[in-house]
C-alpha cells in the first residue's frame, strides 16, 4: 500500500486490516517520504496490524537511518529505491539495516548484476523482492528465469505479462506463472509487432523540428548586425558554445538588453553565451 501522510497512514493501514483479515499479506511503500522519527512513531503504531514489511519509508542513501528504524520498532524493513548496487546492499547488510532486499535487473545494471546481489543477500540469510520485471515480453521472460534460478529470491512485485513484441502470450494461473520453455530466453520476437514500436518517424519529427528552430535562430541573429555569432562544439562537455563578438564602441546596454530579449523568444535555451571583447 502506497502512503504518504504518517497519521492518515496509521488510520488507513486500520481500515485496511479490519476489512482484509489477518489472512493476507500487507506491506507499505511510503516511497521515501518519512523521515527516520516520523518511521518509528507510524510504525510503532501500526505494529498491532502484523505489517509483512515497510519499503524505503526514508531517503535511499540513509542505511544508518534504516538501522535505526530497524533496531526501534517490530515491523521488518525493506530497503528498496537503495538497492541500487551490490555495495550498498552489503553495507546495509553489514549494518544490520534491512530484512528484506527488493531490487531488479534494471538497478543493478543486468541479469549478473542481480545475481550477485541476491547471492550476497543469501550469504546473510535475508529474502530477496524482485522489482520490475521488464516490458514487451522479452524483458519479462528474462526476469521468470531469473526468479526462478535464485532460492532467496521469496517474492515479486510490480508483475507486467505484457507480450505486445513476441510470438506467443505468457502463460499463467495467478498468483503461479509458467516460465517459458523454448530455446534461449523461452520467447521469440514478433517483427511485425515490434514495427509498430519503431521511432524512426518520431526521430525524422524531432530532426525537422530541430532544422526549423535552427534557420529560426540563424534569420533571428540578422536583427544584431554589430555581433559575430560562432557555434563551437565543446568536446568536453558535449554541447555548443554560442560566442558573441562585440565590437567595443558596439558594446552598450541596447545591443546586450536586445539579445537577452531575442534568446527568450525563440527560448534557445541550450545554448551558453560566451562575450568576447577586442
Amino acid at each position: 500500500v502506497k502512503v504518504l501522510d504518517p497519521d492518515r497512514a496509521i488510520e488507513m493501514i486500520r481500515l485496511i486490516r479490519g476489512t482484509i483479515g489477518d489472512a493476507i499479506k500487507l506491506r507499505i511503500d511510503p516511497n521515501q517520504a518519512w523521515s527516520v522519527s516520523e518511521t518509528i512513531r507510524a510504525l510503532k503504531k501500526m505494529e498491532p496490524y502484523d505489517l509483512e514489511a515497510v519499503e524505503q519509508p526514508i531517503f535511499k542513501w540513509d542505511i544508518d537511518g534504516l538501522a535505526r528504524i530497524r533496531k526501534s520498532v517490530n515491523v521488518p524493513v525493506m530497503m528498496c529505491e537503495g538497492s541500487v548496487t551490490i555495495f550498498k546492499i552489503l553495507e546495509a547488510i553489514k549494518k544490520k539495516a534491512v530484512d528484506f532486499i527488493s531490487t531488479d535487473p534494471v538497478r543493478m545494471g543486468g541479469l549478473l548484476g542481480l545475481k550477485k546481489a541476491c547471492g550476497i543477500a543469501e550469504a546473510a540469510g535475508i529474502p530477496v523482492v524482485l522489482h520490475w520485471n521488464g516490458d514487451g515480453g522479452v524483458g519479462t521472460a528474462a526476469w521468470l528465469h531469473v526468479a526462478a534460478s535464485t532460492p532467496n529470491i521469496s517474492c515479486a512485485n510490480h508483475i507486467g505479462l505484457g507480450s505486445e513484441i513476441i510470438t506467443e502470450p505468457f502463460s499463467y494461473d495467478l498468483p503461479f506463472i509458467d516460465i517459458p520453455d523454448g530455446p534461449g530466453l523461452g520467447v521469440e520476437v514478433d517483427e511485425e509487432k515490434l514495427a509498430k514500436f519503431s521511432m524512426k518517424e518520431r526521430i525524422d519529427e524531432i530532426n525537422g523540428q530541430k532544422r526549423k528552430r535552427a534557420l529560426d535562430f540563424i534569420t533571428a541573429l540578422s536583427e544584431f548586425p554589430n555581433i559575430e555569432f560562432h557555434l563551437v562544439k565543446s568536446v568536453r562537455h558535449n554541447y555548443h558554445l554560442l560566442a558573441a563578438k562585440i565590437n567595443n564602441n558596439q558594446r552598450d546596454n541596447f545591443c546586450l538588453n536586445g539579445l537577452i530579449r531575442f534568446l527568450l523568444r525563440i527560448k534557445y535555451s541550450r545554448f551558453n553565451l560566451n562575450f568576447i571583447t577586442d
